[in-house]
């Protein structure tokens, strides 16, 4: 996926991302072939490549884009996991439709790699562990995320930003299980 500052690279890059989500909306992700992607987008197949490797580096980059966990969430753990939950509320609500396409069509092992690389990444949260303990915790952690939005879509995305946000939280704390 391209990374630079090139405004023509980033402009086709989010026309590519724009038409495949169109597209989506029409057909099945799998049916969707990258010269259509290019033709609905505007661009020729060797823009796409040079942007994008594949489909799903598409989507990776929308899921990359558009969720971010917060860099600093200070050294209170509990502070740290809540702010991660705030964060996965607000990203699951405002990206709803682009959620509903990536369940529908499949995706959401996408949206687990974006939570799972953000969480080694950013999080204060696990920083404190062993270096080997790490990336278990990172993909305990994606993996919720991952299962509260799609139970949040399934469940016809009933739930508002602090119900979403005390749920992940509680269940992540274990209060949810205790007597």
């Amino acid at each position: 996926m391209y990374k630079g500052t090139n405004k023509t690279a980033l402009t086709s890059q989010r026309q590519i991302a724009s038409a495949l989500l169109s597209m989506m909306e029409e057909e099945p992700f799998e049916d969707i072939r990258i010269s259509s992607i290019c033709q609905h987008a505007g661009c020729s197949r060797q823009t796409f490549y040079s942007l994008f490797q594949s489909k799903e580096n598409v989507i990776a980059y929308l899921i990359h884009r558009d969720c971010k966990f917060p860099s600093d969430m200070g050294t209170d753990k509990s502070q740290a996991l809540l702010s991660l939950c705030r964060t996965l509320a607000v990203y699951a609500i405002n990206n709803a439709s682009i959620l509903q396409l990536l369940t529908d069509n499949n995706l959401t092992h996408l949206l687990h790699a974006e939570f799972y690389d953000s969480i080694l990444r950013s999080s204060t949260l696990i920083s404190r562990l062993r270096p080997d303990i790490r990336p278990f915790a990172a993909d305990y952690l994606a993996s919720c995320f991952t299962s509260i939005i799609r139970t949040y879509l399934k469940e016809g995305k009933n739930a508002d930003q602090k119900l979403l946000e005390e749920t992940t939280y509680s269940l992540l704390q274990g209060n949810l299980f205790k007597d």
